[in-house]
């Protein structure tokens, strides 16, 4: 795929991702008339997108089902404090 394909798929990806779902598909419709394959790798981007939740934005021992809410709850803690005291990095 060449650099402006890329560029439109991603501007037209960030017009449309953070649309309430029939104002996003009813975006998608309209781009899919006029060129199919952009719709198609858009369409792609949001499901991956939305398929990945807040992945990055927990960390993993957050939903650890080996450690108990005790656990998490103390080593959450211990980060806090190293945070407030500028140790954490």
């Amino acid at each position: 795929m060449d650099k402006v394909r890329w560029k439109e798929i991603e501007e037209l990806f960030e017009a449309v991702v953070d649309l309430a779902p029939n104002d996003r598909e009813h975006r998608l419709s309209e781009i899919r008339a006029a060129d199919p394959e952009l719709a198609d790798e858009v369409s792609k981007l949001i499901n991956d997108y939305s398929e990945a939740g807040d992945f990055i934005e927990s960390p993993a021992w957050t939903d650890s089902q080996m450690l108990g809410k005790t656990e998490r709850g103390r080593i959450g803690a211990s980060l806090d404090d190293e945070i407030r005291r500028g140790d954490g990095s």
